[in-house]
């Protein structure tokens, strides 16, 4: 039997998937808050940074996770060690 769910590192063509599911997940979250800020939003308004995320993390041990179900993109999570001297 084999698993219908992964996780991998992502890869820059994932950025556009990436930013759907954001976008997606922000507007069910946020549009009490945010409203019709969250309207003016399309994917491909985040998807230049989430390549550039996964391309260029701010740090060489920051990773950017995808979890699929087969091949379509279900979850991503980003993993880096903490940034202030906290």
């Amino acid at each position: 039997m084999t698993a219908d769910v992964s996780v991998r590192l992502a890869w820059a063509d994932d950025a556009p998937a990436i930013a759907a599911l954001q976008l997606a997940v922000w507007r069910e979250s946020y549009t009490d808050v945010l409203g019709t800020q969250l309207d003016e939003l399309a994917p491909s308004d985040l998807t230049e940074r989430w390549a550039a995320t996964v391309n260029a993390p701010r740090d060489a041990r920051q990773r950017v996770l995808v979890a699929l179900e087969r091949a379509t993109l279900r979850g991503f999570a980003i993993v880096h060690p903490c940034f202030d001297d906290d």
